[in-house]
């Protein structure tokens, strides 16, 4: 681009030293326009040394300026490492609608929690995931998909929710807290979970009871007594201000519809979008919602009065106006039966739910009869004695509603990994991505391309300015001149250099056309003379010579 900018702008302004020289003017000049038609360095010489006019400085300062359009240029098309989609190449992430595992006692027949379950529990009450996607199975091969989405929806799948508050205004009782005597502190809550003695915390899971659709699957209460020392490590319990705190947690079956789902350099991530919890089937004992809540966007939600094709799932009416799968098979003839596609129903089954109540009550947290507890001995923080789970909440004396909701969250996400990837084969659908592969892409950086435009347009500027200040000069019968545009040709001025003897040989020529014909038919050399070869006195001709261009011997 720079050559084809060029060469208009050189022969611009070799015309225009023709025009310059239409009247008087240094002969130096005639240098210094030819050494700005031919590059930089003498359009610079020429800008600052004789700026002659506006037209000329302006074909000068381009033609400067088209040095900087090599670097523009290279920075216009940008290599750069890209993501594209690898043929053949899928991605997965667990997800489902069902979850129904569990395993019955050889005793009785009550349902207990699988052995992944059991392990999901221990990890997310000893070592919570960092976050809720940690635990997430996921499949990808290149460690960067993407997924589809719609409207930034995604999916949507089971899991738990969990929830805490603080009720200690429900704490009543009495302590001499601070005084060596433990044995008479007394606290209490509503509920009937007391806290005696020298105990530091205590717990009970309440479990399902009732007919409330609303239940949670745990209710976990924790009365406790916080310190705060004066040390990191007291000596005695006068260094610490002791104060009861109590608090209210739960957990329960909810679907989560998730958006902005990727995998970036194996990092999987996912945004909630929106909660609906699942409603308690009392008469089933297990959770279940049905309705507008599709797994996945492109699914179609709208029930049917009849059995159908793509229609196959069964829902009952709850006294709270929501519905529910009916995996019973009880009064399928009621009137208010309405079939949905199964994709659009969720389930917490019974196995599960009382897998979980058991451990929690009898194995975690106990019961409102059979409490846990931790225990200071001595009222410090290094002194405290029970199980792990139970010392994390407790965090050393020093929980408070921050730390025991990121305890129950963590709970809570341990167990919704595990209903994840455990769930139900015939409604678990995975939510499916494409890998991404690293490739060299090419970019367009559009700014780049501001300094070649502008020049463009300057030398178009210039090339029309000149051509119609050149008309005065080179159109017929014109008074300046009457020529026709020399250019960049050094003929006319060569011509002029001839013998007046030679030059009378030959018509008048206007055209550099013309001077080239006869040229063809002349030989000339560039000699040094004395003046008095042209007839001219001098003072001492054997010392004063100029240089002349003579035509050769045989010259017609």
């Amino acid at each position: 681009m720079r050559v084809a900018l060029l060469f208009p702008i050189a022969e611009c302004m070799s015309e225009l030293k023709w025009i310059w020289f239409a009247n008087p003017h240094p002969v130096s000049d005639f240098d210094r326009f030819d050494s700005a038609s031919r590059g930089p360095w003498g359009a610079l010489k020429l800008l600052f040394k004789r700026p002659l006019n506006i037209l000329t400085s302006l074909g000068a300062s381009i033609t400067i300026l088209t040095l900087a359009i090599g670097p523009f240029a290279q920075q216009i098309l940008q290599f750069s490492s890209c993501l594209k989609p690898i043929d053949g190449s899928s991605a997965i992430v667990a997800r489902t609608n069902s979850y129904t595992a569990g395993t019955p006692t050889l005793a009785a027949g009550q349902p207990r929690i699988n052995r992944k379950m059991t392990t999901a529990l221990y990890q997310g009450l000893l070592a919570p995931p960092l976050n809720a996607t940690a635990l997430i199975s996921t499949y990808c091969q290149s460690g960067n998909c993407t997924f589809p989405h719609s409207n930034n929806t995604a999916y949507t799948s089971l899991t738990i929710c969990s929830s805490i508050e603080d009720i200690s205004h429900l704490i009543s009782g009495h302590g001499n807290i601070g005084d060596s005597s433990y044995e008479t502190w007394n606290y209490r809550l509503p509920s009937g979970l007391q806290l005696l003695g020298n105990s530091a915390l205590t717990t009970a899971a309440i479990g399902l009871r009732g007919e409330d659709q609303d239940k949670s699957l745990l209710t976990l209460e924790a009365l406790m007594i916080t310190m705060n020392c004066s040390a990191a490590r007291p000596e005695s319990k006068d260094e610490c201000i002791f104060k009861p705190w109590a608090i209210r947690a739960s957990l329960s079956p909810c679907i989560h519809t998730y958006g902005n789902v990727r995998i970036s350099n194996s990092i999987f991530e996912e945004h909630i979008l929106s909660t609906m919890m699942l409603p308690y089937v009392p008469d089933i004992q297990y959770y279940s919602l049905a309705g507008d809540y599709p797994s996945f966007p492109d699914i179609n939600c709208s029930p049917s009065e009849s059995l159908q094709e793509n229609k196959t799932q069964p829902t009952s009416l709850l006294a709270s106006g929501l519905r529910y799968a009916n995996l019973s098979g009880i009064a399928l003839n009621s009137s208010d039966i309405l079939w949905y596609h199964p994709s659009c129903t969720y389930d917490f089954g019974y196995g599960p739910t009382t897998g979980l109540v058991e451990s929690f009550t009898k194995v975690f947290f106990g019961t409102l009869k059979q409490p846990k507890n931790v225990t200071i001995p001595r009222g410090l923080p290094g002194d405290i004695i029970g199980d792990s789970w139970m010392l994390s909440l407790y965090a050393d004396g020093q929980a408070n509603l921050t730390s025991a909701a990121v305890y129950m969250e963590g709970l809570a996400n341990s167990i919704t990994a595990a209903i994840r990837e455990g769930g139900d084969p015939s409604n678990s659908a995975p939510f499916r991505g494409t890998a991404l592969g690293s490739q060299t892409c090419l970019g367009v950086e559009w700014a780049w391309l501001a300094l070649p435009a502008v020049l463009l347009f300057l030398t178009l500027v210039f090339l029309m300015t000149t051509v119609v200040k050149s008309r005065r000069y080179t159109r017929t019968g014109a008074a300046e001149g009457g020529r026709k545009p020399w250019k960049s040709s050094l003929l006319p001025l060569l011509w002029s250099g001839l013998r007046d003897e030679t030059r009378a040989r030959y018509e008048r020529f206007d055209e550099v056309e013309k001077m080239k014909e006869s040229g063809d038919g002349m030989k000339v050399s560039l000699r040094k003379e004395r003046w008095s070869e042209y007839g001219e006195p001098g003072e001492d001709d054997s010392k004063q010579a100029r240089w002349a261009l003579r035509a050769e011997s045989g010259v017609p």
